[in-house]
This record gives structure tokens, sequence and C-alpha cells, in this order.
């Protein structure tokens, strides 16, 4: 990553992005670590969860499923000539994505209401 950097070829994350290199690992570690600690300051001072905390920590692979539309929306937009901060684009895909989350519990727990094994089985694979 250095090399490129020095001869003014350009840097790009997403070439060290698969298989993850160096650089998304310690990001991963950092974030891990961010979490760990916030989590145990939370614990000690025995603060109510916050609702919202939770539904993201249980939907978090619908959310990232949900997000690939909205990415692909924005890539769009940039290609024809229209591009937004990235702040406004962050909050475009994550309260889009959020959203549809909310949406898909609402019609999974609306549609399989009743409880039965089968329901059962089904609510817990698509609401996560």
């Amino acid at each position: 990553m250095c090399y490129k950097f020095l001869i003014n070829k350009g840097l790009s994350l997403q070439d060290y992005k698969y298989p993850p290199r160096t650089y998304y690992f310690y990001y991963a570690i950092l974030m891990f670590n961010i979490i760990f600690y916030l989590k145990k300051y939370l614990c000690e001072k025995k603060l109510k969860r916050m609702k919202i905390i939770d539904f993201i920590g249980k939907s978090t692979m619908w959310i990232y499923l949900w997000h690939i539309p909205f990415v692909l929306f924005i890539t769009l937009l940039n290609k024809k000539g229209i591009e937004m901060n990235y702040m406004l684009n962050y909050i475009f895909v994550f309260g889009g994505a959020l959203i549809l989350t909310i949406l898909q519990n609402k019609v999974v727990n609306f549609v399989f209401r009743k409880e039965n094994e089968k329901n059962k089985n089904i609510r817990e694979i698509l609401l996560g």
C-alpha cells in the first residue's frame, strides 16, 4: 500500500478489501475495542438498553442486505453527474436500509402472526 502511494499511482482502499489486508484488520480491531469498552461502560453505569440498539444488533444482516440497493442508486446518480456529500450518502443509505428492515419486520410479524412451529422457524430466519 505504501509503495503505491509513494510512486503516485493512486491509492484505492478497495484494492485491499478482498481478501482483507492489514488496513481492514486494524479497522476491525479498533471497532471491536470501541464497542467492547462502550458496552462495558454502559453495563457498569447500569444504563437502560436502548431499543434501537437492540434492534440494530439483531438485524445487522438485513440492514446489510437492504443497504445494497441504496448504494447502487447512489452509484447510478454519481454516474449521471449528481454527487452528494459523503455524510448525506451515509445517512441516506443507513436510514433507508433501517427503514426497510423495520418495514420487513412489521410485514413478517403480520403475515406470520400465528404461532406454530413452521411459522416460528420462518419468522426467525426473516427477522434475524
